[in-house]
C-alpha cells in the first residue's frame, strides 16, 4: 500500500513495524514516498527505529495512554540523537515528573521512580469508579501511569518498564522492556517477550 498509495505518514504499533520491517526486507518494497511513522502502545525497539532510518523513514515515538487522550510524551531521533530509546518530552501544555510510588515524593533527575502526568487533556476519573479514579490520581491529582522510568536533566523522559512487570533476582531490579530491547536486536530475533518465573 505504501509503494501503491504514495502513503507519506502512518501511525502503528511496534509488533506491526516489526512485520512491515520483515515484509520489506523479504522483497523489493518502494517506500520513497513514506517520510514519517508514529508508534506507540508500547515499548519501540531502537532497532527498529534504526531499520527504518536506514530507509530514510523517521520513526517518531509516542508515550501515551487512553487517560491522557492519547500522548503524553513524543520523542523524534532528528531532534533529540543524544536520547535514543528515550520517549522524548512532554507534548504542549503537559507535563511529566517522577515519583516515589509509596510516598508520592518528586524525586530528583535521573532516579528511577513512577511516572505521573498532568496537562488539560488527563481525564476527569472512571465513569461510575470513584475509587479507580482516586486510585489513579496522586493526591495533587497527577495521572500514576503504573510506569517505571526517570526524567533527564534536559527534561527527557525514559520509560524502563511497568511497576507490576518489574523482576527482582538476587536483590536486583530486572525490567523485562531492557532485555527484550536487547534480543529484539538480534536478527534472528522476530518477537519476544521475557516474564519473570518463580525461583
Amino acid at each position: 500500500l505504501i509503494g501503491t498509495e504514495r502513503i507519506t505518514t502512518m501511525m502503528t504499533v511496534p509488533v506491526m513495524l516489526a512485520a512491515m520491517a520483515q515484509v520489506a526486507a523479504a522483497k523489493t518494497v518502494d517506500t520513497s514516498s513514506l517520510v514519517n511513522v508514529t508508534c506507540g502502545g508500547s515499548a519501540v525497539p531502537t532497532s527498529l527505529i534504526d531499520t527504518f532510518a536506514h530507509w530514510g523513514v523517521e520513526v517518531q515515538v509516542v508515550y501515551g495512554m487512553t487517560e491522557f487522550s492519547g500522548g503524553l510524551t513524543y520523542y523524534l531521533p532528528s531532534t533529540m540523537p543524544s536520547h535514543r530509546g528515550s520517549q522524548g518530552r512532554p507534548v504542549f501544555y503537559s507535563d511529566i515528573a517522577v515519583i516515589d510510588p509509596d510516598t508520592e515524593h518528586r524525586l530528583p533527575a535521573g532516579e528511577v521512580g513512577e511516572i505521573v502526568g498532568d496537562g488539560p487533556q488527563r481525564f476527569a476519573g472512571y465513569l461510575g469508579n470513584a475509587q479507580a479514579t482516586r486510585d489513579a490520581l496522586t493526591a495533587d491529582g497527577w495521572y500514576r501511569t503504573g510506569d517505571v522510568g526517570f526524567i533527564d536533566d534536559a527534561g527527557i523522559l525514559t520509560v524502563v518498564d511497568r511497576i507490576k512487570d518489574m523482576i527482582i533476582s538476587g536483590g536486583e531490579n530486572v525490567y523485562p522492556a531492557e532485555v527484550e530491547n536487547v534480543l529484539f536486536g538480534h536478527p534472528a530475533v522476530a518477537e519476544v517477550a521475557v516474564i519473570g518465573l518463580p525461583d
